[in-house]
């Protein structure tokens, strides 16, 4: 009876034991379940905030607040803002224009006026940070960064003048037309979203282009010949 006793107390032991130890692995698993979730969103969180390290972080300041003053400084004097604009639709039309305080730059024909809206500062802005923010990072060392970023001042000034030039360069053949504010409208919402998906693809062109040259071949080991093994050894290695 002890030792039926014995082997049943220990055998309700050994379950209590399997229990515990079964209760502490779910406990552990469902730990390392919340543990493992907090660490695949801390990853999420620094994959939002990987543009904003410390070294770039700087740069970004400086950009925003140099679109902010370049906004400011360009729209002072409307008259040698618009210039530029003047002259291009000058040579590409032959028109005469004529400068109107607080109005712009007027046809002489009273066709149309190139007004401080068309000098695109906004858009200059615009191009300004998108370039700073998506590109800046690509850019190690101080010296490559200023040199950058001097680079992206100068595109997205280019480029912005060249927007709006083409945009008002398309629309004056219309400027006859009942509905021209609305053709000039639907021609500068579409060179913006075409300026602005270009960005953003080579954007993206260049993100997987870096990814893909992180990325280090695998070294794969080189195959060995298999061994041949002939009839006579197989027959010799046979136990008689």
């Amino acid at each position: 009876m002890e030792s039926r006793l014995n082997r049943s107390g220990k055998t309700y032991g050994e379950a209590g034991n399997q229990e515990e130890e079964s209760d502490m692995e779910s406990r552990l698993n469902r730990s390392g379940k919340t543990y493992s979730g907090e660490a695949s969103n801390a990853s999420g969180a620094q994959r939002w905030l990987l543009p904003l390290r410390t070294d770039t972080l700087p740069y970004y300041i400086a950009a925003i607040i140099l679109g902010v003053m370049s906004y400011y400084f360009f729209n002072l004097d409307m008259e040698r803002l618009l210039l530029p604009h003047k002259t291009v639709l000058e040579f590409l039309y032959d028109f005469d224009f004529i400068y109107v305080a607080d109005l712009g730059y007027t046809q002489t024909n009273d066709l149309f006026t190139i007004t401080r809206g068309c000098s695109g500062t906004k858009l200059f802005v615009s191009l300004f940070l998108i370039l700073v923010f998506g590109f800046l990072p690509a850019h190690a060392g101080i010296q490559a960064k200023i040199a950058a970023f001097s680079q992206f001042y100068i595109s997205a000034l280019l480029l912005a003048f060249l927007v709006n030039v083409a945009r008002i360069a398309v629309s004056l053949p219309f400027c006859n037309w009942e509905r021209f504010y609305l053709i000039h409208n639907t021609i500068s919402i579409f060179l913006y979203f075409a300026t602005g998906l270009g960005l953003y693809f080579i954007m993206e062109r260049r993100r997987v282009t870096g990814i893909s040259s992180k990325q280090e071949p695998q070294n794969l080991s080189p195959c060995t010949p298999c061994s041949r093994t002939s009839f006579n050894d197989i027959t010799s290695n046979q136990e008689p």
